[in-house]
C-alpha cells in the first residue's frame, strides 16, 4: 500500500470574483451618488450663473431714466424693481447652495480571507464648480446691486432737483395768490410789482428741462400754468374793479330805499291769516337787512338812512306776527295737551298687561271721553288733532290687541290643560314616569300662569286644572306602586339564586335567562329599589361562571402538557425514543412496552388507582 498523493490546493477562483464584482459594484454606487450630488450642484451654479449673465447684461445696458413704473398700466414697468428682486432672489439662492459631499477614494486591489483580488473597473468621479460660484457669491452679485443702487440714487437725486423746482414754484405762486388776495383796487403799486414778477418766473418755467419730468408729471407743470393763468386774471380783474365799484355803491343805496317803500305797502293789506305773506315779508326785510349788513367795499360808504326805513317797516310786521303766534301757541298747546294724553292711553294700555280685565275697560271709557273733548274745539285758524286722534285709534286698537293676547293666552292654557290630561294621561304606558312628570310640570306652569289672570272664564279654567293635576298624581301613585312589587319580586329572585349551587356554565346559564328578564323589566319601570338586588344578582351569576370557566380551562391545560409530554418521546415510527435508558425506571419500560403490545395491565400500572401519574394517564390516552 503506497502512499497518496497530496491534496491541491484549494480553487477560490469563483470567490474572487465574487468579491470583485461586488466591490465594482459598491463602487459605482458611491461614484454614482457622488456624481449626482455634483451634477446637481453643478446644474444650480449653470443656472444660476446664466441668470447673473442676463442680469449683467440688462443693468449694463439701462439708465436711471428706465426706473419707472408706468401708473396707467396694471404691469410694474419699473427696472429697478424687477432687477432688484431678481438679484436679491439670486443672491438668496446662491447663499442656500452648497456642496459638502464627501470625495469617495477607491482602490485598486483589496484584500480578502481568499488572498488580494485586483479592482479594475475603477468609476470615474466629477469635479464640482465652485470657481464659477464663488465669482457670482463673493464679487458678481453685489457689484451688479452696487450700479443698480447707484441709478438708483443718481435717479432720486434728478427727482429731488425736479420736485425742489417744481414745489418752490407753486409755493412762489401760491404766495403770489394770498398776496392778491389781500390786495385792494387801491393798492396799484402792488399790483404791477407783481406783474413784473409772474413775468420772470414764467420765463424761468419755459426755459426748464428734465429726461424724467414727463415720467413724473405727465402733464409736466400743469399746475404752475393753471395758478399763472389763474394770477393773472384775477390781476387784470382787480384793475377793471376799481372803475366799477362806486357805481356799485349808488345803485344798491337806491335800492334799499325802494325796498323800504314796497314792504311798507304790501303790509297795509295783511292780517293774521296772512301766515304766508308775513313769513315772506319777514324773511325779505331780514335777507335785506342782512345783506346789507354784509356789504363790503374797499371804498367808504354810509346806508344808516336806508336801514332806518326798513327797521320801521320791520317792527310793524313783528307786531302782526306776535297776534297769530299767540293764537297759534294757544292752538299748538292744546294738540300737545290732547296727544300726550292720548299717548299715555297708548303707553298704560301698552304696559297694562293681560290679566286685569277692570283696568282693561277703563281705558276704553277713557279713550271715549277724550274723543269727546277733542270733537269740542274751536278756533278761528285751522287746526289739526290728527295726530291726538291717530295716538287714540292706535290706543283703541291696543286695547283690542291686549284683549285678543288675553283670551289667547286663556286659550293656551286651557289646551295646556288638554293636552296633559285625558286621553294623553290615560294612552301612557305606566313605565313613562318621563312623560308623567313632564305632565305634571307643564300643569303647574300652567297653574302658575294661570293665577295671574282675574275674572272672566279664569274660575273654568281653574277648575279643569285641580282635576287634571290630580289625575296625573295618581298614575305616578301607580307607578311607585309596581315598582315596590317589582323589589319583592326582585329579592325573591335574588334569594334563589344564592340559595343554589352550580357545578357547570349551564347552570349558571339556565339562571341568566330568568335574571335578563328581570333586568329588562327593572330598567323598564326604572325601579330604583330594586337596582342593589339586581346588582348583587348579576355579580353571583358573574362569579360563578367565571369560576366554572376558569376550572374548565385549568383542566383543559393540565390534559394538553400531558398529551406533548408523551408525544415527545414518540419516534418518527411511533416507536418511543429513549435517549438513555440507565436514566428509566426498567419497570416502567417494561409495563409501557406492554402497554405498546395491547397489553392492559391496570392494576400494575395503577390506571385504577385514586392518583394515577401523569405519565400512565397520558399513555392511556395515546
Amino acid at each position: 500500500m503506497g502512499g497518496s498523493s497530496p491534496s491541491p490546493p484549494p480553487d477560490y477562483t469563483q470567490e474572487k470574483a465574487q468579491i470583485r464584482a461586488d466591490t465594482e459594484k459598491r463602487y459605482q454606487n458611491q461614484a454614482n451618488s457622488y456624481n449626482n450630488k455634483v451634477n446637481s450642484y453643478n446644474n444650480s451654479v449653470n443656472t444660476y450663473s446664466n441668470q447673473f449673465s442676463n442680469l449683467n447684461s440688462n443693468i449694463q445696458n439701462m439708465s436711471y431714466v428706465d426706473m419707472y413704473d408706468n401708473p396707467n398700466t396694471k404691469k410694474n414697468e419699473n427696472q429697478y424693481t424687477n432687477f432688484n428682486n431678481q438679484l436679491n432672489s439670486l443672491n438668496s439662492n446662491l447663499g442656500g447652495l452648497n456642496f459638502n459631499a464627501s470625495r469617495p477614494t477607491f482602490s485598486s486591489s483589496v484584500g480578502s480571507e481568499y488572498g488580494s483580488v485586483g479592482i479594475s473597473n475603477i468609476p470615474t468621479l466629477n469635479n464640482a464648480n465652485t470657481q464659477k460660484y464663488d465669482a457670482m457669491m463673493y464679487g458678481g452679485v453685489s457689484g451688479l446691486q452696487s450700479k443698480l443702487n447707484a441709478m438708483r440714487d443718481q435717479r432720486t437725486a434728478e427727482e429731488n432737483r425736479v420736485n425742489t423746482y417744481r414745489n418752490n414754484a407753486n409755493n412762489t405762486l401760491r404766495g403770489y395768490s394770498t398776496q392778491l388776495g389781500r390786495m385792494g383796487i387801491a393798492d396799484i403799486s402792488s399790483m404791477n410789482q407783481m406783474e413784473r414778477d409772474l413775468a420772470s418766473m414764467k420765463s424761468a418755467r419755459d426755459n426748464f428741462s428734465s429726461p424724467i419730468l414727463r415720467q413724473m408729471y405727465p402733464n409736466g407743470f400743469s399746475n404752475f400754468d393753471q395758478q399763472y393763468g389763474t394770477l393773472t386774471k384775477k390781476l387784470n380783474e382787480l384793475y377793471g374793479a376799481r372803475t366799477t365799484e362806486q357805481n356799485r355803491i349808488k345803485t344798491y343805496e337806491k335800492d334799499l330805499m325802494d325796498q323800504a317803500d314796497a314792504y311798507n305797502t304790501t303790509l297795509g293789506t295783511y292780517n293774521i291769516t296772512n301766515e304766508q305773506g308775513i313769513k315772506d315779508l319777514q324773511g325779505l326785510i331780514a335777507d335785506q337787512e342782512r345783506d346789507a349788513g354784509r356789504f363790503s367795499s374797499e371804498l367808504d360808504y354810509d346806508f344808516s338812512q336806508e336801514l332806518g326805513e326798513l327797521d320801521d317797516v320791520s317792527r310793524n310786521v313783528d307786531s302782526l306776527w306776535q297776534d297769530r303766534t299767540d293764537e297759534l301757541g294757544r292752538i299748538s298747546d292744546a294738540e300737545y295737551s290732547y296727544d300726550l294724553a292720548a299717548q299715555g292711553l297708548d303707553n298704560y294700555i301698552d304696559n297694562a298687561g293681560i290679566y286685569n280685565k277692570s283696568t282693561l275697560d277703563g281705558y276704553g271709557q277713557d279713550i271715549t271721553d277724550l274723543r269727546s273733548d277733542i270733537s269740542g274745539f274751536t278756533s278761528l285758524l285751522d287746526f289739526d288733532f290728527g295726530k291726538a286722534n291717530a295716538e287714540l285709534d292706535d290706543a283703541y286698537t291696543s286695547l283690542q290687541g291686549v284683549n285678543q293676547k288675553r283670551q289667547d293666552a286663556l286659550n293656551v292654557l286651557d289646551n295646556s290643560i288638554t293636552s296633559n290630561s285625558g286621553s294623553a294621561l290615560s294612552d301612557l304606558q305606566l313605565y313613562e314616569e318621563g312623560a308623567m312628570k313632564d305632565m305634571a310640570s307643564n300643569l303647574s306652569d300652567t297653574g302658575y300662569e294661570l293665577s295671574n289672570f282675574t275674572g272672566g272664564r279664569v274660575g273654568d279654567i281653574s277648575t279643569r286644572l285641580g282635576t287634571a293635576s290630580d289625575a296625573v298624581s295618581a298614575k305616578l301613585a301607580e307607578l311607585g306602586t309596581y315598582r315596590n312589587d317589582l323589589e319583592k319580586r326582585a329579592q325573591s329572585l335574588q334569594e334563589q339564586l344564592n340559595n343554589k349551587s352550580f357545578y357547570e356554565v349551564g347552570m349558571v346559564d339556565g339562571e341568566q335567562g330568568g335574571f335578563d328578564s328581570m333586568q329588562a323589566e327593572v330598567e323598564l319601570y326604572n325601579a330604583q329599589q330594586a337596582m342593589d338586588e339586581i346588582a348583587g344578582m348579576e355579580d353571583r351569576l358573574n362569579s360563578e361562571r367565571g369560576r366554572l370557566e376558569r376550572d374548565a380551562e385549568a383542566s383543559g391545560e393540565r390534559n394538553r402538557i400531558s398529551r406533548e409530554d408523551i408525544l415527545k418521546m414518540v419516534g418518527e415510527n411511533g416507536i418511543p425514543e429513549f435517549g438513555d435508558l440507565s436514566q428509566l425506571d426498567p419497570m416502567a419500560l417494561e409495563e409501557y412496552l406492554k402497554l405498546m403490545n395491547g397489553e392492559e395491565e391496570e392494576e400494575e400500572f395503577g390506571m385504577n388507582s385514586a392518583n394515577p401519574s401523569a405519565f400512565s394517564q397520558n399513555v392511556t390516552r395515546i
